[in-house]
């Protein structure tokens, strides 16, 4: 009664491109050494406390994007996010050679996107960080992003208009 056990996993997550990120969870079970609940018959009742697990563990930043014109930056999150839990813009830092001026924050689904004050440069690398703590960012259980410092900004999407035509897609 009362022995609590502990066990932790380390894991890696890896996209298929490269890109790789490592966590640890750690479940901690307390015993309480509860007796059954029988029915007339002897049987344990249906009244007696099933085992009920939860896992809970911290949304990890996956990747990340520069989309539009350079101005937007997307970060893809391992799980839903909670869009009532908007973090502040001066929550994040971006850099492109320079300091960048985050001015807007949307979280839909699992992705944050950051909308910059300027394009950022595809000739210098872009980092990006979040502060975390209070007022920060959330999974839809409640689980807080933890801070994030100087990650690396590898996918750049297209700038340029496509020139696929309705020609060349046979629609014409």
């Amino acid at each position: 009664m009362g022995e609590v056990v502990t066990d932790i996993f380390t894991y890696t997550i890896y996209d298929g491109r490269g890109g790789r990120d490592s966590t640890t969870l750690t479940v901690t079970s307390t015993g309480t050494n509860d007796a059954p609940v029988l029915d007339a018959a002897g049987n344990i009742s249906a009244a007696s406390p099933a085992l009920q697990i939860s896992v809970s563990a911290a949304p990890q930043l996956l990747n990340s994007s520069v989309d539009g014109l350079g101005n937007v930056l997307k970060l893809y999150f391992s799980e839903v996010l909670d869009p009532a839990t908007v973090p502040a813009a001066s929550q994040f830092t971006v850099t492109n050679g320079t300091a960048q001026t985050v001015t807007g924050v949307q979280v839909v689904d699992n992705q944050v996107i950051l909308t910059l004050a300027a394009p950022l440069s595809a000739a210098q690398a872009v980092t990006v960080g979040f502060a975390g703590g209070a007022n920060g960012l959330q999974d839809v259980a409640g689980n807080d992003v933890a801070a994030i410092s100087g990650a690396q900004v590898t996918n750049w999407l297209s700038q340029v208009q496509s020139l696929i035509t309705l020609q060349q897609m046979n629609i014409l």
